[in-house]
């Protein structure tokens, strides 16, 4: 196993160092020529985990002070193909104005077949799933009816109950919960189970980070704490905040109350949304929401 493991080590770290060599100007001006087009090349795999590894504090640290000229020579000169690099380096292009170049890293991010998170790794709390599709959303048209929203301007929900409209959501059966697609903020698409039960919307906690480091979400959206009594009859705090607007397929409600649940909670659309409309209802048969 020694000898096995020392073979390893120096099978990996030529490869390593070719990565890391001395800086060379020409090289690094074709890198951000073909990573501000969205064409950068980050192919290195197993023998780069390591200098990767060593430099994650770096690339954390870039990342969460917005340095994306920075974040994004470093990610070139390390070369490490996985997700989060992709994320990163889509994030970096992004914040430079390449956006063109950012939708398609964050698309690479993805479709990206090493994964940060694992045992060894939590992707330094970030969820690159999640936020690549955050990113993308903010980044991509309006969404079509194929991704479960209309494109169409939508109209207040006070309007649309006034005139007496009906609008037809459908519903997806998951794990025994209805679950309907809801536009957060103008800018991620989410899943929330439809939950009569819930006195609030309610976003768990590593969502709301997420939509917080986004911009999604910000410090005037929070309103305080509230005590929330659970089905069993206990009692546990949250806290609170607005949510701008929810989106479920032709209809937007505006400044919804919302609390921030367990990490490990569904997205609940619950009361706080329910109750601004006339009425609704489930057609169990065709799988609708009905709202009016």
């Amino acid at each position: 196993m020694r000898a096995f493991l020392a073979l390893l080590i120096l099978l990996t770290l030529p490869a390593c160092a070719a990565q890391v060599s001395g800086y060379d100007p020409a090289t690094a001006a074709a890198l951000q020529t073909q990573f501000q087009s969205g064409d950068a090349a980050m192919t290195c795999g197993i023998s780069c985990s390591m200098s990767y590894g060593t430099a994650r504090p770096e690339l954390e640290y870039l990342y969460d002070t917005q340095d994306w000229a920075g974040l994004s020579t470093k990610l070139l000169d390390l070369g490490y193909n996985n997700d989060q690099s992709w994320f990163y380096l889509g994030r970096a292009a992004e914040g430079l104005g390449y956006t063109a170049a950012a939708r398609k890293y964050y698309n690479q991010a993805l479709a990206a077949g090493v994964k940060c998170a694992g045992f060894m790794n939590v992707c330094d709390g970030v969820d690159v799933p999640l936020l690549a599709q955050t990113r993308l959303a903010a980044l991509s048209p309006a969404p079509t009816q194929d991704s479960g929203f209309d494109a169409a301007p939508a109209p207040a929900v006070d309007a649309a109950a006034d005139s007496g409209a009906t609008n037809e959501i459908p519903l997806t059966q998951e794990g025994g919960d209805l679950t309907v697609p809801v536009l957060i903020n103008g800018v991620i698409p989410l899943k929330f189970v439809l939950d009569s039960g819930s006195s609030d919307v309610s976003i768990p906690a590593d969502v709301a980070l997420t939509l917080y480091r986004t911009g999604t979400l910000q410090d005037s959206d929070f309103t305080g704490t509230q005590t929330y009594t659970l089905a069993d009859g206990s009692t546990v705090p949250s806290d609170t905040f607005i949510i701008r607007s929810l989106k479920l397929g032709n209809v937007t409600v505006t400044n919804i109350p919302a609390s921030v649940a367990d990490a490990s909670a569904p997205l609940l659309l619950g009361q706080s949304f329910l109750k601004r409309f006339k009425s609704w209802s489930i057609d169990n048969t065709r799988e609708v929401l009905i709202l009016q």
